[in-house]
């Protein structure tokens, strides 16, 4: 399994819990809870590796496609490849397969919810805090510095040989105040839910 489908299949896992012999379900980690059986949770998390697969080749097959045909379209009508038209349409072509790849990825995430839709729910669903302490008590600090690092790094990539003291360079200085922001809230939240938490009232 590549590495991309196991990230897409933990992230799709997480939405269900174990209860005894069973799983609950709540769409998005956050919904009501459902009982399913164990059967149905391999078949639901059966039918997500297959259908990832197959988007994942889907993308690859579209995405050569559109480079072929973006390309023999210039070579046709003889653009200019640094040129707008050749840039536009190439661009454009390639949001509109990112835009439905991402519905059919985020369909693909719902089916269970889909599936279950007539079936009684045996709680409702978490509140914004409740389902903020499960998030966190479930993020160590290991895997929060390291998710705040890759922000740190691929801002650094971004904005390396830029000058963001002068004239438009500046704008740059949104995204480092936009990734501190994201970081400091992390870690007040993380520490707000779990150590916080956990200290005993007087």
């Amino acid at each position: 399994m590549a590495k991309a489908d196991r990230r897409s299949l933990d992230v799709f896992r997480a939405q269900f819990t174990t209860d005894g012999g069973a799983y609950l379900y709540r769409r998005g980690k956050k919904g009501a809870a459902i009982r399913i059986s164990a059967d149905e949770y391999q078949r639901f998390v059966d039918d997500f590796s297959r259908a990832t697969r197959r988007q994942r080749w889907g993308l690859y097959a579209v995405l050569s496609v559109t480079m072929l045909g973006v390309v023999g379209w210039a070579m046709m009508t003889d653009q200019d490849v640094e040129g707008a038209p050749f840039s536009i349409a190439l661009y454009a072509s390639l949001i509109a397969e990112m835009v439905v790849f991402v519905w059919l990825a985020m369909r693909n995430y719902g089916r269970p919810a889909r599936v279950l839709e007539r079936r009684a729910p045996i709680s409702g669903a978490l509140s914004n805090d409740e389902f903020r302490q499960r998030h966190y008590a479930a993020t160590s600090w290991w895997k929060l510095f390291g998710a705040i690092g890759t922000m740190i790094l691929g801002s650094a990539v971004l904005i390396g040989g830029h000058d963001i003291v002068h004239g438009w360079g500046r704008l740059w200085l949104l995204l480092i105040a936009f990734v501190a922001g994201i970081a400091i809230l992390g870690i007040w939240r993380k520490w707000r839910y779990t150590i916080s938490a956990q200290r005993p009232a007087r």
